[in-house]
């Protein structure tokens, strides 16, 4: 509904931009929201709490605890992107990173250098990334080493030392209050390849396969009691059987296969052509989050700029012909 709704109003570059920045306005409320709890309290009308690592782990803007991982990664991509001005744009940078760190999320963590990553390489800025890079984790660790040492009563660095220890198995500084009580990121790495989908096909046998189960498939990620893949690849299998499941990754090919296309062949303006560099970027995130997590596809707190940039890719093969010109 999204993407047809977006094929009818997004039509040049310029609507595209306007709403990816409202998209970053969202996503920014949501970072907010969570220094926001850790200063006034849980807000009632999210969902619940939990803890990880001795800290309470709050939900966002975005819906649930594990969204916001997701989606403040994403996020994070698109504002690399963005055409603020420096000052504002690096302000940004920082709040965006600072609040996928106290989300206590390993997905977020992940995300947080896989954005920086993928952004240097597609920006073909992974030259300067390298020069820089000794200074700057220098600099970092330095930073990190006195706030441990000698502000470890701050709660951004217990944070911080809770989400390296659970994701990583590394302690910066052994803090009191903070503790390893969850997988790292390797373990949870396989529990979502092969652990929890086969415990959905337990669940619901060989037709699961091969003609899925409709909604019950998606388990928690569609609102339905039962178990749940936390695999989006496995999440359209069970839902809608192979079909489904071939059906998105033709969607999701063919779009990586336009973006190229017009990478090479286009007329593009600088603007156009960051733009059509944040939809590549977005897109690698988003595909390497799938066999990861579940709803990508389905919940629009995370999918909905999937949607709006693939039907923005469609509109331009299905009105212009390549190598062409682009309106603004």
């Amino acid at each position: 509904m999204v993407g047809l709704i977006s094929y009818s109003y997004i039509k040049t570059f310029k609507d595209l931009r306007k709403s990816i920045n409202l998209y970053l306005l969202i996503s920014l409320l949501a970072c907010l929201s969570l220094p926001y709890q850790m200063i006034f309290g849980e807000i009632s009308w999210f969902n619940n709490s939990s803890f990880r690592g001795g800290l309470v782990r709050y939900a966002s803007l975005f819906g649930n605890l594990t969204s916001f991982g997701i989606g403040g990664g994403l996020s994070l991509t698109l504002l690399l992107y963005s055409n603020y001005n420096k000052t504002l744009k690096i302000t940004l940078i920082i709040i965006f990173i600072i609040s996928l760190i106290i989300s206590l999320q390993k997905t977020g963590l992940v995300n947080i250098f896989l954005s920086i990553l993928i952004y240097s390489i597609i920006s073909k800025k992974l030259s300067l990334l390298i020069r820089y890079s000794v200074f700057f984790v220098f600099i970092t660790y330095l930073i990190i080493f006195i706030s441990l040492y000698f502000f470890t009563d701050l709660i951004l660095v217990k944070y911080i030392e809770a989400i390296f220890l659970n994701t990583l198995n590394v302690s910066l500084v052994n803090i009191d209050g903070v503790a390893k009580d969850s997988f790292t990121i390797s373990e949870n790495i396989s529990d979502r390849i092969i652990k929890h989908p086969l415990e959905v096909f337990d669940e619901y046998g060989y037709f699961s396969l091969f003609f899925g189960m409709g909604v019950l498939g998606g388990g928690g990620s569609l609102g339905i009691s039962g178990p749940q893949a936390h695999n989006s690849f496995f999440d359209l299998l069970f839902v809608g059987g192979p079909m489904n499941l071939f059906f998105m990754i033709g969607i999701i090919i063919s779009a990586f296969y336009t973006i190229i296309r017009i990478l090479k062949k286009c007329f593009l303006t600088n603007d156009q052509r960051n733009i059509i560099n944040a939809l590549l970027s977005f897109l690698i995130l988003y595909f390497i989050n799938l066999p990861f997590n579940s709803g990508l596809l389905y919940q629009p707190n995370v999918s909905v700029m999937f949607w709006i940039f693939v039907f923005f890719l469609s509109r331009i093969v299905s009105q212009q012909k390549i190598p062409f010109r682009f309106s603004h």
